[in-house]
């Protein structure tokens, strides 16, 4: 229920139902929250999940669980998680509360990111290569902005997939191989953008080889 909620909202979702499936997921993709659970089956509960994935990532938590007591709520919180929600709870106010989390964290990015001599303003949108404007297609300017805010880091396919296009993609993956090399070939020496074969892409500052 929750799943179809947040996706009827606009948000991509992946659900967990245990840990390990969570770990995998995440070892697949970088995302913008996580919502937990307390109580989970499996090696571990929702407070050691958190702390595992914030190692990873430091990226927003919401736990989501019927433990009210303070006690729980203390330990959630010295995890540093952004709120504690108990059951049970209105799905269009969940909603809204993990909408609220996303905005906040998302104020903390600059204005600008740079790599190389790719430049782009976020609040603008203009994308500058070398000091000259570039225009980019709404989805080159998606992928540009992930490997931009990974940069010297490998971003998979499988997670620009998944994050940009909204589903989990099990056909021929050359769609992203297609807008990358459209992507290359407009920023030109500014940066340089490597593939990581049967992974995905790296982008750093340097030229391309």
């Amino acid at each position: 229920m929750l799943t179809t909620f947040l996706i009827h909202a606009g948000h991509t979702v992946s659900a967990a139902d245990c840990a390990e499936t969570a770990r995998q997921l995440s070892a697949d993709a970088d995302f913008d929250l996580y919502l937990l659970d307390v109580m989970l089956p499996g090696d571990t509960d929702g407070f050691g999940l958190c702390a595992e994935l914030k190692q990873h990532r430091d990226v927003p938590v919401i736990m989501l669980t019927a433990l009210d007591d303070e006690a729980h709520q203390l330990a959630g919180y010295a995890l540093k998680i952004d709120d504690y929600i108990t059951k049970p709870v209105s799905m269009p106010l969940l909603v809204r509360k993990v909408e609220a989390v996303l905005r906040r964290s998302r104020k903390q990015e600059p204005d600008a990111l740079q790599v190389g001599g790719v430049t782009v303003n976020l609040s603008s949108y203009q994308v500058l290569a070398d000091g000259k404007v570039c225009e980019l297609t709404l989805r080159e300017y998606e992928i540009l902005l992930e490997l931009m805010r990974a940069s010297g880091s490998v971003v998979k396919r499988t997670h620009l997939l998944q994050k940009l296009w909204g589903y989990d993609y099990y056909g021929d993956t050359r769609i992203v191989d297609t807008h990358m090399k459209n992507l290359r070939k407009k920023l030109g020496d500014a940066c340089c953008i490597e593939t990581v074969r049967g992974v995905g892409y790296r982008m750093t500052a340097g030229q391309p080889q």
